[in-house]
Protein backbone atom coordinates (compact mmCIF):
# COMPACT_ATOMS: atom_id res chain seq x y z
CA UNK A 1 0.00 0.00 0.00
CA UNK A 2 2.87 2.34 0.17
CA UNK A 3 2.46 5.32 2.74
CA UNK A 4 -0.94 5.64 3.62
CA UNK A 5 -2.72 8.98 2.09
CA UNK A 6 -6.42 8.72 3.16
CA UNK A 7 -9.19 7.12 4.53
CA UNK A 8 -12.41 7.23 3.51
CA UNK A 9 -15.15 5.66 5.95
CA UNK A 10 -19.24 5.28 6.44
CA UNK A 11 -21.54 3.39 8.42
CA UNK A 12 -24.78 3.95 7.22
CA UNK A 13 -28.04 2.31 7.83
CA UNK A 14 -31.94 2.45 6.45
CA UNK A 15 -34.07 1.06 10.46
CA UNK A 16 -34.87 4.96 10.90
CA UNK A 17 -35.19 6.02 7.45
CA UNK A 18 -39.22 5.64 8.05
CA UNK A 19 -40.24 9.28 9.83
CA UNK A 20 -42.94 6.61 10.99
CA UNK A 21 -40.67 4.45 12.88
CA UNK A 22 -41.36 5.05 16.34
CA UNK A 23 -38.74 6.68 19.29
CA UNK A 24 -36.83 4.81 20.90
CA UNK A 25 -33.93 4.87 23.36
CA UNK A 26 -31.80 5.84 20.86
CA UNK A 27 -33.39 8.98 20.43
CA UNK A 28 -32.66 9.97 23.38
CA UNK A 29 -29.16 12.23 23.94
CA UNK A 30 -28.87 11.14 27.64
CA UNK A 31 -28.68 7.37 26.67
CA UNK A 32 -28.08 6.89 23.68
CA UNK A 33 -26.28 9.99 21.09
CA UNK A 34 -27.76 9.50 17.66
CA UNK A 35 -26.03 8.02 14.28
CA UNK A 36 -22.92 8.83 15.52
CA UNK A 37 -22.94 6.93 18.72
CA UNK A 38 -25.05 4.33 17.19
CA UNK A 39 -22.86 3.58 13.75
CA UNK A 40 -20.39 6.25 14.49
CA UNK A 41 -18.43 4.94 16.91
CA UNK A 42 -18.07 1.44 15.32
CA UNK A 43 -16.48 3.52 11.69
CA UNK A 44 -13.95 5.48 14.20
CA UNK A 45 -13.06 2.31 16.09
CA UNK A 46 -12.73 0.74 12.68
CA UNK A 47 -10.52 4.47 11.90
CA UNK A 48 -8.60 3.99 15.19
CA UNK A 49 -7.04 0.68 14.44
CA UNK A 50 -6.47 0.96 10.56
CA UNK A 51 -4.88 4.56 11.01
CA UNK A 52 -4.17 5.21 14.58
CA UNK A 53 -4.65 8.38 16.39
CA UNK A 54 -6.53 11.60 15.02
CA UNK A 55 -5.62 14.81 15.49
CA UNK A 56 -8.56 17.30 14.41
CA UNK A 57 -11.74 16.82 12.72
CA UNK A 58 -14.23 19.15 11.08
CA UNK A 59 -18.03 18.18 10.96
CA UNK A 60 -21.89 18.86 10.04
CA UNK A 61 -24.76 17.00 11.59
CA UNK A 62 -27.94 17.07 10.81
CA UNK A 63 -31.69 15.89 12.21
CA UNK A 64 -33.74 14.98 9.31
CA UNK A 65 -37.14 13.63 11.34
CA UNK A 66 -37.41 16.12 14.04
CA UNK A 67 -40.11 14.30 15.85
CA UNK A 68 -41.49 10.33 15.95
CA UNK A 69 -44.47 8.90 17.52
CA UNK A 70 -43.89 7.73 20.58
CA UNK A 71 -44.73 4.05 20.01
CA UNK A 72 -46.01 2.11 17.23
CA UNK A 73 -49.67 3.35 16.09
CA UNK A 74 -49.43 6.16 18.48
CA UNK A 75 -50.58 9.40 17.93
CA UNK A 76 -48.68 11.17 20.27
CA UNK A 77 -45.29 12.42 19.29
CA UNK A 78 -41.87 13.02 20.71
CA UNK A 79 -39.04 15.41 19.68
CA UNK A 80 -35.72 13.87 19.01
CA UNK A 81 -32.22 15.53 20.25
CA UNK A 82 -29.98 13.67 18.76
CA UNK A 83 -28.38 13.01 14.60
CA UNK A 84 -29.63 11.31 11.49
CA UNK A 85 -26.48 11.79 10.25
CA UNK A 86 -23.11 13.38 10.56
CA UNK A 87 -20.36 13.66 8.38
CA UNK A 88 -16.92 14.77 9.30
CA UNK A 89 -13.30 15.56 8.17
CA UNK A 90 -10.26 13.68 9.89
CA UNK A 91 -6.78 14.48 10.04
CA UNK A 92 -4.54 11.71 11.60
CA UNK A 93 -1.68 12.07 13.45
CA UNK A 94 0.30 10.10 10.39
CA UNK A 95 -0.33 12.81 8.30
CA UNK A 96 -3.43 11.35 6.56
CA UNK A 97 -6.54 12.77 5.56
CA UNK A 98 -9.86 11.44 6.14
CA UNK A 99 -13.69 11.19 5.76
CA UNK A 100 -16.54 10.24 7.90
CA UNK A 101 -20.08 9.58 7.28
CA UNK A 102 -22.67 7.66 9.74
CA UNK A 103 -26.60 7.75 8.98
CA UNK A 104 -29.46 5.16 10.27
CA UNK A 105 -31.89 6.66 7.20
CA UNK A 106 -29.52 5.75 4.52
CA UNK A 107 -32.42 3.99 2.15
CA UNK A 108 -31.34 0.30 0.65
CA UNK A 109 -28.16 -0.45 2.89
CA UNK A 110 -28.35 -2.82 6.02
CA UNK A 111 -24.98 -3.02 7.38
CA UNK A 112 -23.27 -0.84 5.24
CA UNK A 113 -19.59 -0.33 7.16
CA UNK A 114 -16.96 0.27 4.89
CA UNK A 115 -13.84 1.83 4.36
CA UNK A 116 -11.41 2.93 1.78
CA UNK A 117 -8.01 3.26 2.64
CA UNK A 118 -5.45 4.70 -0.64
CA UNK A 119 -1.77 4.98 -0.02
CA UNK A 120 1.11 6.13 -2.94
CA UNK A 121 0.93 2.47 -3.80
CA UNK A 122 -2.70 1.02 -3.97
CA UNK A 123 -6.14 0.98 -2.36
CA UNK A 124 -7.51 -1.35 -0.26
CA UNK A 125 -11.46 -1.28 0.06
CA UNK A 126 -14.14 -3.10 2.64
CA UNK A 127 -17.42 -3.24 2.87
CA UNK A 128 -19.52 -5.58 5.35
CA UNK A 129 -22.17 -6.56 3.70
CA UNK A 130 -19.93 -8.25 1.71
CA UNK A 131 -17.96 -9.44 4.79
CA UNK A 132 -15.93 -12.18 3.19
CA UNK A 133 -14.93 -9.92 0.26
CA UNK A 134 -11.52 -7.45 0.27
CA UNK A 135 -11.34 -5.33 -2.96
CA UNK A 136 -7.59 -4.35 -3.52
CA UNK A 137 -5.62 -2.31 -6.65
CA UNK A 138 -1.84 -2.33 -6.76
CA UNK A 139 -0.01 0.05 -8.76
CA UNK A 140 2.28 -1.97 -11.46
CA UNK A 141 0.80 -4.53 -11.29
CA UNK A 142 1.20 -6.11 -15.24
CA UNK A 143 -2.16 -6.44 -17.09
CA UNK A 144 -4.53 -5.44 -14.13
CA UNK A 145 -6.35 -1.82 -14.35
CA UNK A 146 -8.83 -2.30 -11.91
CA UNK A 147 -9.59 -3.94 -8.94
CA UNK A 148 -8.92 -7.87 -7.65
CA UNK A 149 -11.30 -9.43 -5.41
CA UNK A 150 -9.97 -11.50 -2.45
CA UNK A 151 -12.15 -14.11 -0.91
CA UNK A 152 -12.26 -15.08 2.48
CA UNK A 153 -10.55 -18.81 3.83
CA UNK A 154 -9.03 -21.05 6.14
CA UNK A 155 -5.90 -18.90 6.00
CA UNK A 156 -7.50 -16.35 7.25
CA UNK A 157 -7.63 -16.78 11.65
CA UNK A 158 -10.87 -18.26 12.85
CA UNK A 159 -12.28 -18.98 9.22
CA UNK A 160 -11.34 -22.79 9.63
CA UNK A 161 -12.66 -23.62 13.03
CA UNK A 162 -16.41 -23.29 10.65
CA UNK A 163 -15.29 -24.07 7.36
CA UNK A 164 -12.56 -25.50 5.77
CA UNK A 165 -12.96 -24.62 2.23
CA UNK A 166 -12.29 -21.15 0.78
CA UNK A 167 -15.14 -18.83 -0.67
CA UNK A 168 -18.13 -21.03 1.26
CA UNK A 169 -18.31 -17.62 3.55
CA UNK A 170 -18.66 -16.71 7.44
CA UNK A 171 -21.76 -15.23 8.71
CA UNK A 172 -22.17 -12.39 11.10
CA UNK A 173 -23.09 -14.63 14.37
CA UNK A 174 -19.69 -16.76 13.28
CA UNK A 175 -17.75 -13.17 13.89
CA UNK A 176 -19.74 -12.67 17.06
CA UNK A 177 -18.07 -16.20 18.35
CA UNK A 178 -14.91 -15.56 17.45
CA UNK A 179 -15.22 -12.42 19.73
CA UNK A 180 -16.07 -14.33 22.37
CA UNK A 181 -13.09 -16.89 22.06
CA UNK A 182 -10.92 -13.49 21.84
CA UNK A 183 -12.10 -11.95 24.99
CA UNK A 184 -12.16 -15.32 27.20
CA UNK A 185 -8.38 -15.80 25.80
CA UNK A 186 -7.49 -12.28 26.86
CA UNK A 187 -9.17 -12.84 30.12
CA UNK A 188 -7.21 -15.82 30.54
CA UNK A 189 -4.32 -14.17 29.56
CA UNK A 190 -3.44 -15.88 26.20
CA UNK A 191 -4.30 -12.92 23.65
CA UNK A 192 -4.11 -9.89 22.91
CA UNK A 193 -6.32 -8.00 25.55
CA UNK A 194 -7.29 -5.03 23.14
CA UNK A 195 -9.74 -3.23 22.54
CA UNK A 196 -10.34 -2.35 25.94
CA UNK A 197 -11.63 0.37 28.15
CA UNK A 198 -9.26 2.81 27.28
CA UNK A 199 -9.85 2.33 23.64
CA UNK A 200 -13.27 2.92 24.47
CA UNK A 201 -12.94 5.66 26.08
CA UNK A 202 -10.39 7.41 22.93
CA UNK A 203 -13.38 6.60 20.42
CA UNK A 204 -15.79 8.46 22.77
CA UNK A 205 -13.69 11.23 22.89
CA UNK A 206 -13.53 11.46 19.20
CA UNK A 207 -16.63 11.22 18.87
CA UNK A 208 -17.11 14.14 21.40
CA UNK A 209 -14.80 16.29 19.59
CA UNK A 210 -17.06 15.72 16.37
CA UNK A 211 -19.89 16.44 17.96
CA UNK A 212 -18.41 19.62 19.46
CA UNK A 213 -17.17 20.29 15.99
CA UNK A 214 -20.81 20.19 14.39
CA UNK A 215 -22.19 22.59 16.91
CA UNK A 216 -19.75 25.22 16.71
CA UNK A 217 -18.96 24.36 12.77
CA UNK A 218 -15.64 24.85 13.04
CA UNK A 219 -12.34 22.08 13.67
CA UNK A 220 -11.57 20.79 16.86
CA UNK A 221 -8.01 19.40 18.16
CA UNK A 222 -8.47 16.35 20.03
CA UNK A 223 -5.79 17.95 22.26
CA UNK A 224 -8.45 20.26 23.66
CA UNK A 225 -10.93 17.25 24.46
Amino acid sequence: MGDIVSFQGEFSEDFMGNPSSPWSWRCEAAHAGGALADLGSHLLAMARHLLGDVEAVCADSSTVHRQRPASNGSQEMRSIAVDDQTHALLRFANGARGTFSSSWLKHGYKNHLSFEISGTKGTLAFDQERLNELRIYRTGAVGRDGFQRLLAGPAQPGYAAFCPAPGHQLGYNELKALEVQALILAVCGKGSRGPDFEEAWQIERLATAIRLAAAEQRWVALSDI
